[in-house]
């Protein structure tokens, strides 16, 4: 684990009155954070463009490999005598006595925890789950970063607290390698990782819908937000969100092709007209739907486990 910590650095003038918000909400739980200006900020992170010359410092930001992490609890669950089970479609799903059917495989008497992703509301509706909320997916898109001095920090924009997105920020993994991410684009499929692969009409269609409109009223700001991820789409767009985060004179080179791509399963409240950012996490009867794993959907992982079995289980 690189404990690294992460630099929050204020890329508009507008966005500078969330810092000492940011830094209230950090110690109401109990989150080491500092406000720092440039000359400390320079020595941690020689890379970080000054462009207010204030930024916060968050201490206890780590980076760990998660295909190790996933892998070190598959081999604890197997010691345990576990079982998991790969390309099983779920097409039933009992709220009432907690059985499910995997393809051919039928499990009774359980309590069913819902953590499908992209498919939760899928999931959700088998078991008969009623709900004012809808699916809109959200595809995020990473870059290969070099810069002349490797990154020491993670180094993210203050974000827009009126978006459930963290904005572009960089990202580095345990070899060093550095990435610039991610764009947060609305996707017409919930499997839609690589050109026309993964969309079906039926889908395509509601989603193109769903967004058009929310975008045409501009719900939850997605107007401007569609506007700004088309700009990411070329690779000028791409410079201008690097520059905001790094000295532009420290020689950035991108690979303008994506280097990785991910899937959000955001939802949509439809009562109250809003982009939902937070966990959404539904009891019914023997099934525990968890609706909405927004970002940081990993980071969070144990802990929301930890909170799923202290209300729901214990």
């Amino acid at each position: 684990m690189d404990q690294c910590g992460k630099i929050l650095l204020p890329t508009l003038k507008k966005i500078l009155g969330s810092l000492p918000l940011l830094l209230d909400r950090a110690k109401e739980n109990g989150v080491d954070a500092y406000l720092l200006t440039g000359a400390d900020l320079r020595a941690m992170e020689p890379n970080y463009n000054p462009i207010f010359d204030k930024g916060l410092h968050v201490l206890f930001t780590s980076v760990v490999d998660p295909e190790e992490v996933a892998g070190s609890i598959l081999a604890d669950l197997s010691k345990l005598g576990g079982e998991v089970l790969h390309s099983h479609q779920v097409t039933e799903v009992n709220a009432d006595d907690g059985s499910l059917l995997a393809e051919t495989k039928l499990f009774r008497d359980m309590v069913v925890i819902n953590t499908a992703g992209l498919h939760a509301d899928t999931i959700a509706g088998l078991s008969g789950l009623e709900s004012s909320y809808s699916f809109l997916p959200f595809k995020g898109k990473y870059w290969r970063v070099e810069t002349p001095n490797r990154m020491r920090k993670l180094v993210y924009p203050i974000p827009n607290l009126d978006l459930p997105f963290l904005g572009v920020h960089t990202a580095h993994d345990r070899t060093g390698e550095t990435y610039l991410g991610a764009s947060s684009s609305p996707v017409l499929g919930r499997e839609n990782y690589r050109g026309l692969n993964g969309l079906h009409t039926l889908e395509f269609l509601a989603l193109f819908v769903s967004f058009s409109k929310k975008i045409l009223f501009n719900v939850s700001g997605l107007r401007g937000l569609a506007f700004r991820k088309l700009g990411l789409m070329l690779p000028g767009g791409i410079y201008r969100e690097a520059n905001r985060l790094i000295q532009a004179d420290q020689g950035i080179k991108l690979n303008i092709s994506p280097d990785k791509v991910g899937i959000r399963s955001q939802i949509f409240d439809g009562e109250n007209n809003y982009l939902v950012s937070d966990f959404v996490i539904k009891k019914q009867a023997r099934v525990i739907h968890i609706l909405n794993a927004i970002s940081l959907a990993f980071t969070a992982s144990f802990g929301l486990a930890d909170m799923v079995m202290d209300r729901y289980i214990s």
